[in-house]
């Protein structure tokens, strides 16, 4: 998932801050990253066909958990389809 060799290229401008340095200012969130990283938490439910909100639950958690230390998120699922991730997208497909 994702675009292969992002996190290096962006490497050189990263840096690792304490959560509270982004008060007053607005994050973009991966929210189907979430998504993916909490379904094991209710996996077994959504195999069988089980209603959850779990996964849901946790996003909303985070989100909360974001706007408490003053951070504005802003949910980004994906939008259309990138040309140059065309390949990737066909290689899912198949």
């Amino acid at each position: 998932m994702g675009i292969q060799g992002l996190l290096p290229n962006v490497d050189c401008v990263s840096f690792k801050e304490n959560i509270s340095a982004f008060k007053g200012k607005r994050v973009a969130i991966d929210i189907y990253g979430w998504l993916h990283r909490s379904v094991v938490n209710c996996a077994e439910s959504i195999i069988l066909g089980k209603p959850t909100k779990v996964h849901i639950n946790y996003c909303i958690e985070r989100i909360k958990a974001l706007r408490a230390k003053g951070i504005t998120p802003i949910c980004i699922f994906d939008g259309a389809v990138l040309p140059m991730k065309k390949v990737t997208e066909e290689e899912r497909r198949k």
